[in-house]
């Protein structure tokens, strides 16, 4: 075949073609969407190509991707589309490197599942923003004072006779002075309610003014009220101090 035709055959895309199958036969779905999921060796075994390659294509439209620890092992999960921004997994990892990057600690397998919770019980858009002004030294000093404030007001129907201190012997980690995400995941209520009220300060319009006293007043009474019931439950986590 001349090499003027030649150069212009469809090339073979044998890693489109996997995913494609994969997706097809073994699909899982995962966070509203379906994905195909493999190791980046058996992606790149399938294609005939190399790992850099693949991940280098991975990259790359039309595939859209998230890295997860799949029965204990590290995998890729794919699926055919533009990447959804508003993701959990995603925000999750978002967060996770902004706090390495405040912090300079890694968040451990626990605290990712504690990002996904906030992720789940944050004002769904305002997510990452709530969390950046929570690990900021203003933020986590205002979420200190204020879940300080709910739990010893809200004490005493819950437990008469111990309270906080009972509830935490000598591990009070609500205390402590850097940013916990145990903490923050319990705490949540309070966290939001610190972002909205830093928005608070006066110089808004009356429209934005309206927004933010809305959404405050949810965070206050609606929020509280939803997390009053479990919140007991949950001091149990908050004992292991890693992030």
């Amino acid at each position: 075949m001349p090499d003027s035709i030649q150069q212009f055959r469809p090339k073979q895309d044998p890693l489109g073609s996997a995913v494609r199958q994969t997706l097809t036969t073994d699909g899982v779905r995962f966070e509203g969407k379906v994905w195909a999921i493999r190791s980046l060796n058996d992606w790149a075994d399938i294609a005939g190509i190399s790992t850099k390659t693949v991940s280098r294509k991975f990259k790359l439209p039309p595939y859209d991707t998230l890295r997860k620890v799949v029965e204990g092992k590290q995998a890729i999960l794919v699926r055919i589309g533009a990447p959804d921004p508003n993701q959990p997994s995603r925000l999750a990892a978002t967060m996770a490197k902004m706090f390495k990057n405040q912090t300079g600690h890694v968040v451990s397998a626990r605290g990712y599942g504690c990002l996904h919770g906030l992720v789940q019980d944050w004002r769904a858009g305002w997510q990452v923003e709530i969390f950046k002004y929570a690990i900021s030294p203003d933020g986590w000093k205002m979420i200190k004072a204020l879940s300080k404030y709910k739990t010893e007001d809200l004490i005493t129907p819950l437990d008469a006779t111990g309270g906080m201190i009972k509830l935490l012997p000598g591990k009070a980690h609500l205390y402590q002075e850097y940013p916990h995400i145990l903490t923050l995941r319990l705490f949540w209520m309070c966290a939001e309610n610190a972002f909205v009220d830093s928005k608070l300060d006066g110089s808004l319009s009356n429209k934005e003014e309206t927004f933010w006293l809305d959404w405050w007043q949810d965070v206050d009474t609606d929020a509280l009220v939803a997390w009053l019931p479990n919140w007991k439950g949950h001091f149990d986590p908050i004992m292991d101090v890693k992030n």
